[in-house]
């Protein structure tokens, strides 16, 4: 392995460590409804606020909730740690055949 193919092993890692760490979370309400709340560490699920209201007589009406995630959304994961892998791995095919091309 060349010093060019460690260097793109070692952004993948990096990359996919980040994704790790940093991941999408979802609420799920007893209902079962699921509901994006962003970004957030994977040891600290992000809070958002929900507001729900009603317009009478030009007098908005409304109550203000507060949600945090409760599991994390690996349908939004898994793809870019799939995207991270193909890259890294083709990168890897590439840097590989160009070496061995000019020996």
């Amino acid at each position: 392995m060349n010093s060019l193919q460690k260097l793109v092993l070692l952004a993948g890692i990096v990359f996919a460590v980040a994704t790790l760490m940093y991941v999408p979370w979802n609420h799920i309400d007893d209902d079962g409804e699921k509901q994006s709340v962003g970004y957030g560490l994977i040891n600290q699920p992000p809070v958002a606020q929900e507001q729900h209201g009603i317009h009478i007589l030009g007098l908005k009406i409304g109550v203000s909730e507060t949600i945090q995630g409760n599991q994390v959304d690996a349908s939004r994961v898994l793809p870019t740690l799939a995207v991270i892998v193909l890259v890294t791995g083709g990168l890897l095919v590439i840097f590989g055949r160009t070496k061995s091309m000019q020996s």
